[in-house]
């Protein structure tokens, strides 16, 4: 398996990687990741210092970087050739801060004992955690913060690193304010999990079978919410309609588009419905909105009250979903609170986040 992946990566590197030759400039904050969306937000709060990115998917490699890993006989130190070229990158950019949401990858968190003591390595999780996630580890890791959603997380992360820890919710939901719905007009919201590339005629992971189960669920809703304005569907960004329409046969009306702000969209519902354990379910609960989680039997991962656990029928689903429509959002949160459901924190602004990486740099 390993020789595999060293071919899939060479073979990458001949024909995907952009190469230069330019000694990385001294910055004050190192993103480890091209993770578009996370730099953007992240960068926002941190405008009056020097950024760059250390891409580590090979989009891009530093020449000048590979040369000082072979003069220095850096080969010869039992790292293997990536894990010494992320290490000689981050010493000459000797940022401050190095900040990632690639959780899983060691370079970065193996990095640590080997660049100056005053860089911070800090880590930012950006989706829900399972007790699999972290598997592959056989050790702990030791970095400098560890932003997380909640005590789950929390609980979760503990097992494999060692840290200061900070909870601060989904930085992506802190970016946009909350826009309360005064209609109480109890409409509902199916956040879809459906993406072009997910439809195979066999299928086999996780999100290739949920699209399935999303079809099954999505035609019992229509059914139940037949020719009701109250039900839309909620599609992943850059989603064809079509191509969606074809696959699940619904209508077209109730369909809305996702502009990469899901969150003024949420908004404007009662009850948001997730068919996993995604992040969006959580966020709304952060944002006061009634949450209402459908999984496929085996996906499962919570028994939370507001998760779905009986066969998937027209009776049965048309019974949970009224049931959690006609009690009042107060309700349903103070059963959230009598159950002590661990609720993300709302940081408008991410001042937490921005609080701690601001402190960092002085």
């Amino acid at each position: 398996m390993k020789i595999l992946n060293y071919i899939t990566i060479i073979f990458r590197i001949i024909f995907f990687t952009k190469f230069k030759f330019i000694r990385p400039k001294k910055v004050e904050v190192l993103f480890y990741d091209q993770g578009i969306i996370f730099n953007q937000i992240i960068s926002q709060h941190l405008k009056k210092y020097k950024i760059s990115v250390l891409k580590a998917r090979f989009e891009e490699l530093n020449l000048y970087v590979i040369i000082k890993i072979f003069f220095k006989f850096k080969f010869l130190n039992g790292l293997s050739f990536f894990q010494n070229y992320v290490i000689e990158y981050c010493k000459l950019s000797d940022p401050k801060i190095i900040i990632s949401s690639s959780l899983l990858d060691k370079k970065i968190l193996v990095s640590k004992k080997y660049l100056n003591k005053k860089t911070s390595i800090i880590l930012v999780q950006k989706f829900p955690l399972n007790e699999d996630y972290f598997k592959s580890f056989n050790k702990k890791y030791t970095i400098d913060y560890f932003f997380v959603f909640d005590k789950k997380s929390l609980k979760i992360i503990k097992k494999y690193f060692i840290s200061k820890y900070i909870k601060i919710g989904s930085y992506r939901n802190n970016t946009v304010s909350i826009k309360k719905n005064k209609r109480k007009n109890k409409n509902i919201l199916l956040i879809s999990g459906f993406r072009e590339n997910f439809v195979t005629q066999n299928p086999t992971n996780e999100w290739e079978l949920n699209i399935h189960h999303e079809k099954k669920v999505l035609g019992i809703l229509s059914k139940i919410y037949i020719k009701n304005s109250k039900f839309k569907v909620l599609l992943k960004p850059n989603n064809n309609k079509q191509i969606y329409l074809n696959f699940m046969k619904c209508d077209k009306k109730i369909l809305i588009s996702n502009d990469g702000n899901p969150y003024s969209q949420i908004d404007k519902f009662d009850i948001v419905i997730t068919l996993n354990n995604g992040t969006m379910g959580y966020e709304a609960l952060s944002r006061g909105i009634k949450h209402l989680q459908i999984p496929k039997k085996e996906f499962k991962q919570s028994n939370n009250f507001y998760v779905f656990d009986k066969e998937i029928n027209y009776n049965n689903l048309k019974k949970f979903i009224i049931f959690y429509s006609n009690i009042t959002n107060k309700k349903f949160f103070q059963i959230c609170r009598k159950k002590k459901i661990d609720i993300f924190v709302f940081d408008y602004g991410n001042s937490i986040l921005k609080n701690c990486l601001n402190k960092n740099l002085f």
